[in-house]
């Protein structure tokens, strides 16, 4: 029952028990990240309670990414489960940057900064795969180029038809690059099982080189996510301290 209803006036310890109550209100909201007025630049993404997991988490993304770009250089029983692994590795990486990056702006130079490694870290995986596989085991057959069929789609492809030498069975066709023309005399590096498509051969540390940049383009997302994710934590402590200060003024 209240005051009003009781016909009797508010003491005025219950005043003053009341502005406290409305000023622990204000307090509390000015305080609460999630109920303040947002300002130009706020992150709309929830910070994570565990920044530490969180960081470490996109080493272990990018392993994810590169990993499941080499099994789909591998018949469909094994790119399926790449597929599924270079998806989960993306999302979480993804997910992981742009919830350590508390400010709008940070996030926005870090994706445009992340755009070429992250399309180029899969496709690197699967040629490093189909590279180091036919270098280990592969048979050379040596014949010429007589056809060279080009497909456009988001990227254009190149197929080119080979015909090999006294009669040599081997690949239907081989993909190629726009600098391989009718009538060069290649080399066809063929699985006996059939593991993975054929190639032709580019020399000594092909598969090498093929490594090498799968490798740095996966190190190339950690030096670009991590620093920027440093920036964002201590964005993140600066942007607590002065709430704390308005808050305790």
């Amino acid at each position: 029952m209240t005051y009003a209803e009781e016909g009797k006036p508010p003491t005025e310890a219950a005043m003053v028990g009341r502005h406290r109550d409305v000023a622990s209100a204000r307090r509390r909201r000015r305080t609460n990240p999630r109920a303040r007025k947002r300002r130009p630049g706020d992150s709309e993404v929830p910070y994570p309670s565990r920044p530490v997991l969180a960081t470490l988490s996109i080493p272990l993304c990018a392993i994810l990414i590169l990993a499941g770009g080499a099994l789909m250089a591998f018949p469909w029983w094994m790119a399926v489960p790449g597929f599924l692994l270079f998806f989960a590795g993306f999302l979480g990486f993804v997910f992981a940057v742009i919830a350590l990056c508390p400010s709008a702006v940070l996030r926005g130079i870090v994706c445009v900064l992340l755009f070429v490694p992250m399309l180029a870290t899969a496709p690197s995986g699967t040629e490093a795969a189909q590279a180091a596989v036919l270098t280990a085991r592969g048979v050379a057959t040596a014949g010429t180029i007589v056809r060279i069929k080009e497909s456009h789609g988001k990227t254009t492809t190149y197929r080119c038809t080979v015909h090999y030498n006294d009669r040599v069975e081997g690949p239907g066709y081989v993909r190629c690059g726009k600098d391989d023309r009718v009538g060069d005399r290649v080399r066809v590096l063929q699985d006996p099982e059939e593991m993975v498509d054929p190639h032709f051969d580019r020399g000594a540390g092909w598969a090498r080189r093929e490594v090498s940049f799968a490798v740095s383009s996966g190190a190339a997302l950690l030096v670009i996510s991590l620093p920027c994710v440093a920036i964002g934590a201590v964005l993140r402590r600066r942007g607590l301290r002065s709430g704390a200060a308005a808050a305790n003024p």
